[in-house]
């Protein structure tokens, strides 16, 4: 089996959970204190020793591109003014050697995946998804990337609170939760091009790996580590608090102001059962 030296993110999904917001700027692209999801991700593969990213977008998605693109006028306003270290942080932006792909229409994380397929080839590749960030960076990347290398076949990511080995079989029943982090081994590609919709009409890529599983052992990489959802509002909230609160330019006044904003909340009471009872009534004829 050869060695895993690409990766996809799949960045084209519309992000509905995040709507009104999601309606014109890409979930990949929202902020998480002062960089977007898709820059977490990019320096996730990149620390994990992949170089060949491909990024799937949906064909509205522009300005992920755009964010990867130089900016010469404000290079230039940033250098006149001497802001070296910002200069600095906006280059990291644009030597990334990446390439993009377009997913012609919302058909699920399944569907982005096929559009990936000519990158790919015939190699296993490292898959991403927008919905979950790991603290740590290549904390997941790198172990998942080391465990492929010493079973050759695919592995999905999930969450797991007391796990007896790191490698389990995988299970599509399983309560556990998807991290959004897959090497795929390239006969996904024939499955996906064959999957049956889904009733909403999508091709899940999850299916796709419970299909292959029935040929060839899928594993699962059972983690234990912090990992950050950003797949609602509230989780999408609590992932910048956490980031923040590790931000060097802001963690300390960050963290007084939840200590002083909790001293000024009181807890939140249960609302009460009421139970309605209907009567019934006679209609006159």
């Amino acid at each position: 089996m050869k060695p895993v030296k690409k990766a996809v993110i799949l960045a084209a999904g519309l992000g509905t959970r995040l709507l009104p917001t999601t309606k014109t700027m890409p979930q990949a692209l929202l902020p998480i204190v002062d960089q977007p999801v898709i820059q977490y991700l990019v320096e996730e593969v990149r620390q994990a020793g992949i170089t060949d990213i491909l990024i799937v977008i949906s064909k509205t998605a522009d300005s992920i591109e755009d964010y990867y693109d130089a900016n010469f006028e404000l290079e230039d306003t940033l250098l006149a003014r001497r802001q070296f270290q910002l200069l600095k942080t906006l280059n990291a932006t644009t030597t990334t050697n990446l390439y993009f792909v377009r997913q012609s229409k919302p058909l699920g994380s399944g569907a982005a995946l096929l559009a990936a397929q000519s990158f790919v080839g015939d190699e296993p590749c490292l898959v991403l998804t927008t919905d979950h960030l790991i603290p740590g960076q290549a904390a997941l990347t790198k172990p998942l990337l080391v465990q492929f290398n010493q079973v050759h076949a695919p592995i999905v990511a999930m969450t797991a609170t007391m796990p007896t080995t790191t490698l389990t079989s995988f299970d599509r029943h399983s309560d556990n939760l998807e991290l959004g982090r897959y090497i795929l081994t390239p006969e996904i590609f024939a499955i996906l091009a064959h999957q049956t919709m889904t009733k909403g009409g999508e091709c899940q890529l999850i299916d796709a790996i419970a299909t292959l599983n029935q040929t060839q052992r899928v594993f699962v990489y059972n983690f234990t580590g912090p990992n950050n959802a950003i797949n609602d509002k509230l989780s999408y909230v609590e992932t910048i608090i956490a980031y923040g609160l590790q931000h060097p330019e802001i963690q300390v006044a960050l963290r007084q102001y939840i200590l002083d904003l909790a001293n000024q909340l009181t807890p939140v009471k249960k609302a009460a059962t009421v139970q309605v009872t209907f009567s019934k009534q006679r209609v006159k004829p």
